[in-house]
């Protein structure tokens, strides 16, 4: 005979309902879904998707990441399509999702949002830690942290290894130097791969953070070692031209120059630590001056 009004519920049925409750409580609750069609418009959202994407995944990027003076990736973008940041390009696609950063066009990036689609922002990474930071906060947007996690777990091992520069060896002072002669000081990631290399740069924390060095300049600073970020290609421009000025000659000949490509350090990826074992080899194997 079922319950009537005002009488209890059977005992198993209070057990069955409690045992629903607890069930439902233990369960894991599901999460948004990952983004299905992810389109790029930065060239470090471009690297950073492209270790960390599905197959399929991502649907697009921009032409940046293709130019293999540019980026470390770029044979794992080859097969992709490529835009010119244009909304029209963008729509095209059909994204779910954007990934930009704080130095995309902030009028792009709000006519995005108001269309109704999601852009994620990535910080700027200036040391180690942010890159790593990145990989993971990326992983977890795209439903890939596993993947993230052994590729942070990875860039953490070789950095392990490198950043042991000795406290009583006294650091060897430096310059970076760009094409058209600029140079960059105070809080990057260039500066953060110097001092864990044993280096610290000559110049003092600015807050125009590039600046413009003659070569009158850079020989009386004179550094120990002078840190050259270049493309590889050889082209004659004349951005290049200052490259080859007999200034840097001398440095070269007394082996106190090292390069360093540019694709290595065109964003916080895991191809910073092939810059940071460049400099670290040179710091700890160099002849004396």
């Amino acid at each position: 005979m079922s319950a009537g009004p005002g009488f209890s519920s059977p005992p198993v049925a209070r057990r069955v309902r409690h045992l629903v409750l607890v069930l439902c409580w233990l369960l894991p609750v599901a999460g948004p879904a990952a983004p299905q069609r992810v389109v790029s418009i930065n060239l470090c959202t471009d690297e950073l998707a492209l270790l960390l994407a599905r197959p399929g995944q991502l649907v697009a990027v921009t032409h940046l990441v293709k130019d293999p003076q540019l980026s470390s990736y770029w044979h794992k973008a080859s097969m992709l399509r490529s835009h010119n940041n244009s909304l029209e390009q963008i729509l095209s696609f059909e994204p779910d999702l954007v990934l930009a950063s704080r130095l995309t066009p902030v009028l792009l990036r709000n006519r995005l949002r108001r269309l109704g689609i999601q852009v994620y922002l990535l910080p700027v990474a200036t040391d180690t830690t942010q890159v790593k930071q990145n990989l993971r906060a990326l992983g977890k947007l795209l439903g890939t942290s596993d993947k993230a996690d052994l590729l942070a777990g990875r860039l953490q091992r070789q950095l392990r290894k490198l950043n042991h520069p000795g406290a009583a060896t006294p650091a060897l002072k430096v310059l970076t130097y760009y094409p058209g002669g600029w140079t960059r000081s105070g809080d990057t990631l260039l500066n953060h791969l110097v001092a864990l290399a044993g280096m610290q740069n000559l110049l003092p924390a600015s807050s125009h953070d590039w600046s413009t060095l003659s070569v009158e300049q850079l020989l009386r600073l004179d550094p120990d070692l002078l840190i050259l970020v270049r493309p590889d290609d050889t082209a004659p421009s004349l951005s290049m031209l200052l490259m080859q000025h007999p200034a840097l000659g001398y440095y070269r000949q007394r082996r106190r120059v090292v390069t360093l490509p540019t694709r290595w350090l065109s964003c916080g990826s895991p191809s910073v630590a092939r810059a940071l074992q460049r400099l670290y080899r040179f710091r700890h194997g160099r002849p004396g001056r």
